[in-house]
This record gives C-alpha cells, structure tokens and sequence, in this order.
C-alpha cells in the first residue's frame, strides 16, 4: 500500500509542530517554575493550530491584498472594455473639430457608439477652445466644465454631452445607437 510522504498539508503540519516545539522549548523554563506542563495538554495543541491558522491566513489574505494592488488597474481595463478609450487628445498633436466629426461618424458606423459619444463630447470641447470659452487643458475635470458652461445663454445640450461622457466613462451605462443619436442632437445645439 502506497502513500504521499510529502505534500502541502503535510509541509503545514510540520511547520506547525516545530513553531510549537520552539515555543515550547523557549517556555519550558516557565513551565518549570509552574509546576505544570501546560505546553503539553490538548488546551495549548487547539490553542497552537488556531494561531497558526489565524497567521497563515493573515499572510494568505496580506499576499492577495498586494496581489490585488499590484494588477487591479490591469483587471479593470480587461473586464471593463467600454470604459477604454483609444482615441487619446494630447496637446502635442491637436485634433481639430472637424476631426472628431469625422472619427464620430466612423466609430458610428462600426457600431461603436461608446467611441462614437467621447468623439463628440471631444468635440464639444474643441468648441469650447476654439470659441475661447474654456481652454483644453489635461487636468480640467468634467465638473470644472459643467460650471464654466452654467455661464452660457443654453447650457444643456453641454450638460448632457458632458454628463453623458460621465455616465460612460465612470458609471455602468453601455451607449447605444439611440444614446449615439441624441448626442449627435445635443451636440447640433451647441
């Protein structure tokens, strides 16, 4: 009859029986002065297992934890595909309004109504640059734009364009090609 000499619980049964014979061995000065040998009574066994589970599964959830930190941003761009956004607008390389038009129409055509709505929430602020009301800048947030456009005689085809963007690009909405359509008639508003 054959059996494992070797393996995960058996490796975890011998780290555990030589954590307590250490500490059995440190503390048997203090056992001698008792009287008692408390160390050896089935009390201080249960007592030992359940520290030692309690630390593994300290350590178990501590590595999971760092784990987690470590890929989190990686696991979120990989499970939330529509909050992606390939179509980047850095100062370098300018996109002009008639640029995002026409990269609008083209995600609308694929059937990408996510990248069809950011083209023309980009536009939108490409207007609002070109016209001087709000200069583009990397760092304004969708907020600091909602209260530069309460200023203007019509704000809400801005509004809905930028809460749209918001709901997309934080919130758990999928665009649609009706959404796609009443972007594209709030940003003919404008």
């Amino acid at each position: 009859m054959s059996y494992q000499e070797n393996g995960i619980g058996w490796q975890l049964h011998q780290l555990q029986r030589r954590i307590g014979e250490w500490y059995e061995y440190h503390t048997q000065s203090q056992s001698d002065n008792d009287g008692m040998d408390w160390t050896n009574s089935v009390w201080w066994e249960a007592f030992s297992q359940v520290v030692f589970w309690m630390v593994l599964a300290g350590v178990v959830f501590w590595l999971g934890w760092m784990l987690w930190q470590l890929l989190s941003p990686y696991l979120y761009q990989l499970f939330q595909p529509s909050l992606q956004t390939p179509v980047s607008h850095s100062p370098d390389s300018p996109v002009t309004l008639s640029q995002w038009l026409s990269r609008s129409q083209q995600s609308q055509r694929r059937g990408n109504y996510t990248q069809a709505c950011f083209c023309l929430y980009m536009a939108m602020l490409q207007r609002l640059h070109d016209q001087g009301i709000a200069q583009q800048q990397a760092s304004r947030t969708d907020g600091e734009y909602l209260r530069i456009i309460q200023e203007l005689p019509k704000p809400e085809a801005y509004q809905f364009l930028i809460t749209t963007h918001q709901s997309l690009r934080f919130g758990r909405v999928t665009a649609t090609r009706s959404l796609f359509e009443d972007c594209q008639r709030a940003f003919s508003q404008l």
